[in-house]
């Protein structure tokens, strides 16, 4: 129902016109009526009207004055003009404030609802237009978090190593600021204290999520938010490492969480890192931070949120390392080696070690397509880290969870069907970085002539071709449910540029990107 203000000093007249035409089958409502220009202008404020009938000679303000007003203030009114005088000033006064009819009095009734019909079916396609739009702008959205989120993930567990491909590609996902800043990653999350809570706090996972997000929009661009599916009791946040603004974010949030959340937070923060290359570092120490429940908050000079990881990042790929390939006697020996450390000196710094290295164990696994059983059990509490936190407990049980890597047959039929499920799994999430065969051959650890026949074997299609599918399926989404320009579509999805793009889309469909848009003339039924 649209609201109507009709203006004129004639009573009568306004009278008249809501005794001429049936309003409410017209999906229209008289909510309200002016003597004169100045007082509908006063009335326009409160009621907020989405049509304007209005005379144009009326004392005090006119209405060529008030044509004007709505032109200037309220462009979006639809507006009629009555009038009985036939003056050409009063005809181009209505055409330069862009009426939607001009009519001559005494107005007949077919004569004002057939206006009115117009005006009406006018309205409604703008707002379906509206509302097409809004449903494109909150899916690009979506989108967009989506793929900024993934591309965060890809830096903070690796399972690209080439951290310059991402560094590449920060500036297209708005992180370049933030990739050359010192930064700091803020984790935070609900936890359960009491027996059977946690299925209560399961509850209220996606609340705690749109709080979080909520709050990091508040802050504009002083927060990035994001999460890890493998956490979903956790939100993860980078912020520039800059303390008081740090400390009014985390205040901010505690006090949201505890207004409509019946759970208590717990908030950590990470090391500081500067460069994408060292994000790896803060977040796993914000991570591990907050599954000790270490109370460590920034100390008088600012410098020193949360401990660092126990362990440095080139140990951390070495052991990885050693995993991947499958060189058991080299990853205990040095696991050993990072237990006997004399900086290891309290249960405390056990614990995020062992945290730290059943960490890159799960990343381990998940590149070579090997799923650990209980994970989910394992993150739940850190109970379990006090009771293994020695060096003669916690090696035996590192060591038979990384087992399950050891004894993998690497080239069975399982394995291998395994890996190609995971590169696919890679290529879905990651086909706008600059990927190749061979990255993932050194990922995997497998040559690359025998991973090429092995990927075409069990999916029907070379590597190249199993990612330009990809990327013309994601093209298509985006061409029809977006407005986005081929240039941004080209880059959104790993191409080089908007002609090898627009090229590669017709040899692959036929016809040219800008044809899916028009749903009569393209067919994409080959596109699964």
């Amino acid at each position: 129902m649209y609201n109507v203000l009709i203006v004129d000093d004639e009573r009568e007249i306004r009278h008249g016109l809501r005794l001429k035409v049936d309003w409410e089958k017209l999906n229209l409502c008289i909510a309200g009526e002016a003597s004169n220009g100045e007082e509908a202008v006063q009335v326009i404020a409160d009621m907020k009207p989405d049509l304007i009938i209005t005379d144009m000679k009326m004392p005090f303000k006119d209405g060529v004055s008030l044509l004007e007003y709505c032109s200037r203030q309220h462009p979006h009114i639809r507006l009629i003009v009555i009038t009985g005088y036939n003056d050409f000033q009063y005809t181009k006064a209505a055409i330069q404030n862009r009426a939607t009819d001009y009519l001559l009095k005494p107005v007949s009734k077919k004569e004002l609802a057939a206006s009115l019909a117009k005006v009406v079916k006018e309205m409604d396609e703008e707002r379906v237009e509206k509302s097409r739009h809004q449903a494109m702008d909150w899916k690009m959205s979506l989108y967009a978090e989506e793929i900024k989120s993934q591309f965060i993930l890809n830096a903070v567990k690796p399972f690209i190593k080439d951290i310059g491909v991402l560094e590449k590609r920060a500036n297209f996902f708005q992180l370049a600021d933030l990739a050359g800043e010192r930064v700091r990653f803020v984790c935070a999350g609900l936890t359960a204290e009491g027996v059977g809570r946690e299925e209560a706090l399961a509850s209220y996972r996606l609340p705690f999520e749109l709080l979080c997000r909520e709050l990091a929009q508040q802050d504009g661009n002083q927060v990035t938010v994001f999460q890890d599916p493998g956490q979903p009791n956790l939100m993860f946040f980078i912020m520039k490492d800059n303390k008081s603004v740090i400390d009014a974010f985390i205040r901010h949030l505690e006090a949201s969480i505890n207004r409509y959340i019946p759970f208590r937070a717990y908030i950590s923060v990470g090391a500081p890192a500067t460069g994408l290359r060292e994000w790896r570092e803060s977040f796993t120490s914000a991570f591990l931070a907050w599954q000790l429940r270490t109370p460590e908050r920034p100390n008088g000079d600012g410098e020193s949120y949360a401990v660092s990881p126990m362990m440095s990042q080139d140990t951390a790929k070495q052991l990885q390392w050693h995993l991947i390939k499958g060189e058991r006697e080299p990853f205990e020996r040095l696991l050993g080696q990072q237990f006997n450390l004399e900086a290891v000196q309290s249960p405390a710094a056990d614990s995020r070690l062992i945290l730290q290295i059943v960490l890159i164990i799960e990343a381990a696994a998940r590149s070579l397509g090997i799923r650990l059983t209980k994970q989910e059990e394992m993150w739940a509490t850190p109970v379990w880290l006090w009771e293994i936190h020695t060096q003669d407990k916690a090696v035996p049980f590192l060591m038979d969870l990384a087992d399950k890597l050891f004894n993998r047959d690497r080239r069975s039929a399982s394995s291998d069907q395994s890996v190609v499920e995971s590169i696919k799994e890679m290529i879905r999430k990651n086909y706008m970085l600059d990927i190749n065969l061979g990255m993932l051959a050194e990922q995997y650890n497998y040559n690359a002539s025998y991973l090429s026949d092995l990927f075409k074997t069990k999916t029907g299609m070379t590597f190249v071709q199993f990612l330009t599918h990809i990327r013309m399926e994601k093209a298509v989404q985006l061409l029809k449910e977006t407005e986005l320009g081929l240039s941004e579509i080209a880059e959104l999805t790993g191409f080089s540029n908007v002609s090898y793009f627009s090229v590669k889309f017709k040899k692959v469909f036929g016809v040219n990107p800008s044809t899916i848009r028009q749903p009569e003339q393209a067919s994409t039924d080959g596109i699964q």
